[in-house]
C-alpha cells in the first residue's frame, strides 16, 4: 500500500501533475479549486470501482482545507508544499496507528 500512496504522490505533485492542474495561477489552491479536485477524484475512483461513494459528511470538505491552509498561515489557499506536509502527517498517523488489539 506504501508505494502505491507513493506512485500517486508522485504523479500528484509533479511539474505540470494534478495538483497544477486544479492549482490556479498563483499556484496555491483555494476552497473551489479543491472542491474542484476532489469531485473529479472522487468521480475517478467511483468509476473504477464501478460503484457510487457515499456523500462526504457534511463540513468535511472544508475542515480539510481549512488544516491545510493553516500548515502556511502567511498567505491564503493551499501550495503544493502545504499538500506535501499534509500528505506525510497522513503518512505518520496510517504507519503508526494503534489497532484495537493493541489497546490494553
Amino acid at each position: 500500500m506504501k508505494k502505491d500512496i507513493h506512485k500517486m504522490n508522485q504523479g500528484f505533485f509533479k511539474s505540470g501533475g494534478v495538483f497544477d492542474k486544479f492549482a490556479g495561477k498563483d499556484h496555491r489552491m483555494q476552497f473551489a479549486e479543491m472542491q474542484k479536485l476532489h469531485q473529479t477524484m472522487k468521480a475517478g475512483f467511483a468509476a473504477k470501482l464501478g460503484e457510487k461513494l457515499p456523500e462526504d459528511p457534511k463540513g468535511s470538505m472544508k475542515a480539510g482545507y481549512d488544516a491545510y491552509n493553516k500548515l502556511s498561515s502567511k498567505v491564503d489557499g493551499v501550495s503544493k508544499s502545504d499538500f506535501r506536509v499534509g500528505q506525510r502527517i497522513m503518512n505518520k498517523i496510517r504507519d503508526n496507528r494503534i489497532s484495537p488489539r493493541e489497546i490494553d
